[in-house]
């Protein structure tokens, strides 16, 4: 490598510089003496002078240029649309959630409690061959029981307290048990009160011993099988945009009578 770096180096000189040929000594003249000329008087006209023009350089002006401000979200959604073609969405398949309990010898048990997941036009939302949970979108309850063992005043004392974790070093655990662990969430957002957002029948059938399938909390307390979902905006979409798992505790006077996680059929839950 040395010689050929050395070769190159060469050649680029030969071409660079002119070639160096001894020349034979010529003759050296003899400068003629200088003629001598009488000094100008002052204020005489000097022959052959040209007067300088002062060159005057043009200036143009400058235009800032303008950045039009670009909408991210058709470029987001077209990368969405990529990803979510990459694997298989059959209804009943890959769009499902499950629900499952976390821990043992509680007042309220879930059974075998599945979910569909559906885009706002009513089409399965998958998310690389799994459940995708779209905003705004819909979510379907197609199965499951729910067993009380135990009356709980649920319409007197019932708050909702949430574990949230995103998949992402970014973010993590942004609700532990109902308090907040980020700064861009607030408590109330990790804590949620049942009454008075719940029918006032399905806190009472919650809180009376029994064993109640989908059919018959939607006959009893009025509860159908489809909750909708809201859009929400740009900015709050790039903090929820991506893999999630939940566990939702429900206390009753100080006392934890439920506990369930989402997804229990996988870690993460794809969120969009």
């Amino acid at each position: 490598m040395t010689r050929v770096v050395l070769c190159l180096a060469v050649v680029a000189f030969a071409y660079a510089a002119p070639p160096i040929v001894p020349q034979p000594a010529q003759p050296v003249a003899a400068k003629p003496e200088p003629a001598k000329t009488a000094p100008a008087k002052p204020g005489a006209a000097t022959s052959g002078f040209v007067k300088p023009v002062p060159i005057k350089p043009e200036l143009l002006k400058f235009e800032p240029i303008v950045l039009e401000p670009v909408d991210p979200e058709p470029a987001l959604s077209q990368l969405d649309e990529v990803v979510e073609a990459s694997g298989p969405c059959d209804d009943g398949v890959n769009n499902v959630i499950q629900v499952a309990d976390v821990g043992d010898s509680l007042r309220i048990h879930t059974k075998g409690v599945v979910a569909h997941t559906y885009d706002e036009n009513g089409n399965p939302t998958c998310y690389k061959g799994r459940a995708r949970l779209s905003l705004p979108g819909i979510i379907k309850l197609v199965n499951g029981t729910i067993i009380v063992t135990a009356p709980s005043d649920l319409k007197k004392s019932g708050d909702v307290l949430m574990t949230l974790t995103k998949n992402s070093r970014f973010v993590g655990t942004v609700c532990k048990d109902g308090n907040s662990k980020s700064r861009l969430i607030s408590d109330d957002l990790c804590r949620h009160s049942l009454a008075p957002d719940f029918e006032e029948e399905l806190l009472t059938l919650l809180g009376t011993p029994g064993i109640y399938d989908l059919t018959t909390i939607e006959n009893m307390a009025g509860v159908g099988a489809v909750i909708k979902l809201e859009s929400i905006n740009a900015a709050s979409r790039m903090l929820v945009k991506g893999d999630w798992q939940s566990i939702s505790t429900l206390v009753s006077d100080g006392q934890v009578v439920a506990r369930v996680k989402a997804p229990s059929n996988g870690d993460w839950l794809y969120v969009n």
